[in-house]
């Protein structure tokens, strides 16, 4: 799983960082993948400046929202998390 990050800095320039690159054992379950993300949020201090997430259309993907959505505050997110999800579509 590779995560990462892009952001504005105090320049106003567009900024993208590789957070994680980390291997995940199979099965790729919903609860798997929402621990691997949230433990990087957490361990960067990310959790309360995340504005979405960008995925692909795995089903699993969409369980793997809610999941962080229950682990998470929904006050961290803008619009209490309306937004947080944001397909993917080639």
């Amino acid at each position: 799983m590779a995560i990462t990050a892009h952001y504005i800095d105090d320049s106003w320039k567009l900024q993208s960082r590789l957070m994680r690159f980390i291997y995940v054992l199979a099965p790729h379950t919903a609860e798997v993948l929402s621990d691997v993300l949230v433990d990087c949020l957490m361990d960067w201090n990310l959790d309360r400046k995340v504005s979405n997430l960008t995925v692909d259309n795995c089903s699993t993907n969409d369980v793997m929202i809610e999941n962080i959505l229950t682990k998470m505050s929904h006050r961290n997110f803008i619009l209490g998390g309306k937004l947080f999800h944001m397909l993917l579509k080639a």
